[in-house]
């Protein structure tokens, strides 16, 4: 007995000498090209650059190659006798023959319950159609992560408490997270995996369609690995039984498709659907539990809250009633009826959420798109932080200048916002804003002195305290309310003013926060304040009747005194010329040329005779004053007087050598 267990003893010894020399053998003939012996000796002319050597030794192997040999080397490393303790020298041996292979690119060790996340090129997908060119590198990177990630590190990482709702709503906010889904088996398919992933030693692809409980929202789950549990009959075949399955997986997109085709994205497809990369399913043994909506949950919890609040006092002072309150409030927590959330803390904005949801300044909020869901995001987080918390983390450095001119680098920043109030209105929030508990959504828009016309577009979810509700909806705040409003920043928002013409657009940093902080209110004085056209038109009104009454005043006036000179002129024209009477004297006596002469005449004795002065004169003037009428002709006639200057009498006139003379 014991020579043929030594018998049987030894030709195991032979066999494993034998196949550790093969071993020996083609190790030794694959790294023989490593020894420097081999290798030949280097001389000058060899030094001239040439083409990339091919691979030599073990890299001269592909991929698939290289595992062969490997595991057949970790398998017989396996088989031969133990060296030291019984597990103690195989554990080593098989440690050393895995290095080995790291090292030579034979595989990659990897700790697949260490769970490795993804968020590689997640700003490349985009929700809607099928999987795009830019998208592929993405899908490839959650594929392989997902099938070395196992399903103790899915489940330790995974998120249970999301509905389809709130993912079907947001897909942007979850993407490349661990969150876990289930519901009812309908198909399931295989397909080659990609060649990259074939590479890293993913050969298939498995698809899932799954329909929640209700059977309104489906999904589409690709995994590598079979589920445990599962037949493989089923592979390619619509399920009609009921078999329920869950996942823990990544959320990559959300896309559209057929109702005959749900496996297949279709961007023109008429219904949408979510998909999820992980590692494999889990069948389940019953239903998964019917998730209740947000709004339905949150509702159940306060109705218990408030019940447990009527319900009498356990032990002294209400400790029991306070201990109860809490301890229902952890409850719906724990069974997502609500978040507690300390609201007294600030949490800054994920860079990553901006970043996934392309905020494009100098535009409107549109609907649909990224930007919608990062502005919900946005949204929900402001109303859950308090005025306390927002006022310690605004940035009193931002200005208007700073958020107009450099919007993208200051996006997500807390600023502050302060002036008057010139507007205030309500809206309806988002339905995925109201699914996350906000029902009021308030716009205002806030002017500064300080920055002239230019206004802040604020958006917030809660009424200000001390704000006079008939505020609400006017065109024009008359009031002067002074204001402060603290609150993320997200974008330079595009919008058509009351004064603006129709192609033109202005634009507002636009800030979101949880409310206004009211300073003053100011009514209006009685006296309502004029709008400036109607100023101008009094304005304009004064002058014009200011301009009638001077100019009337002016041509009254000029009449008056032209009436004036009129009757000084009429005054002087008098055709009548009035004779004064014979024994008018002159004023004065006459002067220049008229002096004093003596006119000498002949008398009677034959001597000269003399004429007084007062006759000459009163002679000349009586020449001059026009005596030839038919007074003076017929007097000197009847008289027969004759004297100097006298034509018509009979008398000698004087010698024209005397006048001459004289």
């Amino acid at each position: 007995m014991n020579r043929r267990v030594r018998e049987r003893c030894t030709i195991q010894s032979a066999g494993h000498a034998l196949a550790l020399a093969v071993v020996a053998a083609l190790l030794a003939a694959i790294f023989a090209p490593f020894s420097p012996a081999a290798a030949p000796p280097v001389t000058g002319s060899q030094r001239v650059p040439a083409k990339q050597p091919e691979p030599e030794g073990v890299l001269q192997f592909n991929p698939e190659m290289r595992v062969q040999v490997a595991a057949s080397t970790l398998f017989l490393n396996n088989q031969q006798a133990m060296v030291g303790g019984p597990a103690l020298g195989k554990a080593l041996q098989a440690i050393a023959t895995l290095r080995a292979g790291v090292v030579f690119e034979c595989w990659t060790v990897l700790d697949t319950n260490k769970f490795q996340k993804f968020d590689v090129l997640l700003t490349s997908i985009r929700d809607g159609g099928p999987i795009e060119d830019l998208e592929k590198t993405a899908y490839f990177n959650a594929l392989i992560r997902a099938h070395y990630n196992s399903l103790q590190a899915f489940a330790g990482a995974a998120d249970p408490g999301l509905t389809f709702e709130e993912l079907f709503a947001t897909p942007a906010v979850y993407r490349g997270k661990v969150l876990r889904v289930a519901g009812r088996l309908r198909r399931i398919e295989r397909v080659p995996a990609p060649a990259s992933a074939q590479e890293q030693g993913v050969y298939h692809v498995y698809r899932a369609s799954l329909a929640d409980v209700a059977g309104v929202h489906s999904c589409r789950v690709d995994f590598t690995t079979w589920p445990a549990g599962l037949s493989r009959d089923l592979l390619g075949k619509d399920l009609d039984q009921r078999i329920y399955v869950g996942l823990d997986g990544f959320l990559f997109k959300k896309f559209n498709y057929h109702a005959n085709a749900p496996l297949v994205p279709k961007k023109d497809g008429d219904r949408a659907a979510l998909l999820f990369v992980g590692h494999s399913l889990v069948v389940l043994k019953s239903a998964p539990a019917t998730r209740f909506r947000y709004q339905v949950r949150s509702q159940m919890g306060a109705a218990t809250l408030f019940l447990n609040a009527t319900q009498p006092a356990v032990g002294p002072s209400g400790l029991g009633r306070g201990l109860q309150q809490v301890g229902t409030l952890q409850a719906g927590e724990a069974f997502d009826c609500w978040k507690l959330v300390d609201t007294d803390r600030f949490r800054p904005l994920d860079k990553k959420v901006l970043a996934s949801a392309e905020i494009k300044d100098g535009t409107g909020i549109a609907i649909g798109n990224l930007e919608a869901e990062g502005y919900v995001h946005v949204l929900v987080q402001a109303h859950n932080t308090s005025l306390k918390a927002f006022e310690g983390a605004a940035d009193r450095s931002l200005s208007y200048a700073h958020l107009f001119n450099s919007p993208a680098a200051y996006r997500g920043q807390v600023a502050r916002a302060q002036g008057r109030l010139r507007r205030i209105n309500r809206f309806e929030p988002p339905p995925e804003a109201l699914a996350q508990g906000i029902h009021d959504l308030y716009e205002a828009w806030i002017i500064n002195d300080d920055y002239g016309a230019n206004p802040y577009c604020v958006v917030f979810t809660n009424w200000p305290v001390g704000l006079p509700r008939e505020l609400l909806g006017k065109s024009t705040i008359d009031h002067k309310v002074f204001v402060t409003f603290d609150g993320y920043f997200f974008k330079k928002f595009r919008y058509k003013a009351v004064d603006s013409k129709e192609k033109t657009r202005r634009e507002a940093p636009m800030l979101i926060g949880n409310s206004l902080l009211v300073g003053g209110v100011i009514p209006p004085a009685r006296a309502k304040e004029t709008p400036w056209l109607a100023q101008f038109l009094y304005v304009f009104m004064g002058l014009l009747g200011g301009v009638v009454v001077f100019v009337a005043a002016l041509a009254l006036w000029l009449r008056r005194n032209d009436r004036r000179t009129q009757r000084r002129i009429q005054a002087t024209r008098n055709t009548e010329f009035v004779l004064p009477t014979p024994d008018a004297l002159p004023v004065a006596p006459p002067v220049g040329h008229d002096v004093l002469r003596l006119a000498t005449s002949p008398g009677n004795n034959g001597g000269p005779r003399t004429q007084t002065a007062e006759a000459s004169a009163a002679t000349r003037w009586g020449d001059r004053a026009g005596e030839r009428g038919a007074s003076s002709a017929s007097g000197g006639a009847a008289t027969g007087e004759t004297g100097p200057g006298n034509k018509g009498g009979s008398g000698p006139g004087p010698d024209p050598g005397e006048d001459a003379g004289a």
